[in-house]
């Protein structure tokens, strides 16, 4: 009966903390919690693996998928450690162009090295300071079909265009969280900020004008990050939420607009 209530108890959580994360279009990445743990001891190694879903809505698209990530990170003392995150989501869905409906494809890959301080640790609380670089690479693919009349020929034309673009951001990231144990979870507020610029290239290929290509560099853009991860210890597994906003960046054509993305994201430490 106690492990019924634990899943039932996980899966309210799982329904309730599902947030929504606003970033910019041209620079999207799925960005997951910054930290294996809530707190760590000298020479001790601390893993954690993070199965999530993710669904993307935005004016005129729509993007459903899922993703993994891996954290490790060593202990070089009680106050000093080192982590390295690594990660890969896919996703896929469908995209509006006027009065035509296109496919998408869309495959992101985060990276992140961070050192961290941990200047408070006791029985109850502990907190935890972190920052370092990041990278994130994606690659997308859309398709769709277009028509229009052709007045010579008193005919309407079908147009299939595909493009394909790959897109690189790096930055910088930081943060602070703490852990709080209640009974047998450690509930663990966190906020991050990350800053970032990039570039992205893009071919395409159409049967009625050819194929071309096009590159363009993503303006810099600094993102706030607000999540908690609840920590239940008997099972060293973990439910994750989290709410970023990024500032609207760049102007005109390269204007980078927000949207909406819902994360559900389970864990388990190891």
């Amino acid at each position: 009966m106690k492990n019924l209530f634990i899943v039932v108890y996980f899966f309210l959580c799982l329904i309730l903390l599902s947030s929504s994360v606003y970033a910019a279009q041209s620079s999207f990445q799925i960005s997951p919690p910054p930290i294996a743990t809530p707190e760590f001891d000298a020479g001790k190694v601390d893993k954690k693996f993070s199965a999530t879903y993710v669904g993307i809505s935005g004016t005129g698209f729509d993007l459903y998928g899922a993703g993994v990530n891996s954290i490790t990170r060593t202990a070089n003392s009680d106050m000093t450690a080192l982590d390295l995150s690594f990660g890969g989501f896919i996703m896929s869905g469908t995209m509006v162009f006027g009065t035509s409906k296109g496919d998408l494809l869309v495959m992101n890959v985060p990276f992140s090295v961070n050192f961290e301080f941990q200047p408070v640790k006791n029985e109850n609380i502990a907190l935890i300071l972190f920052g370092g670089p990041m990278v994130n690479f994606g690659l997308s693919s859309l398709s769709y079909e277009s028509q229009y009349y052709n007045p010579f020929t008193n005919r309407t034309t079908t147009d299939t265009t595909t493009s394909s673009t790959t897109t690189l951001l790096y930055g910088g990231q930081g943060g602070a969280q703490v852990g709080i144990k209640a009974g047998d979870f450690t509930i663990s507020p966190f906020a991050m900020f990350q800053s970032q610029q990039g570039t992205s290239s893009t071919t395409t290929s159409s049967s009625s004008s050819g194929s071309g290509s096009s590159s363009s560099s993503i303006p810099a853009f600094t993102s706030t990050s607000y999540g908690m991860d609840i920590l239940y210890r008997p099972w060293n597994m973990t439910l994750s939420s989290m709410l970023q906003e990024a500032a609207k960046s760049g102007s005109g054509s390269n204007s980078n607009e927000g949207f909406k993305t819902t994360i559900i994201s389970l864990s388990w430490n190891y």
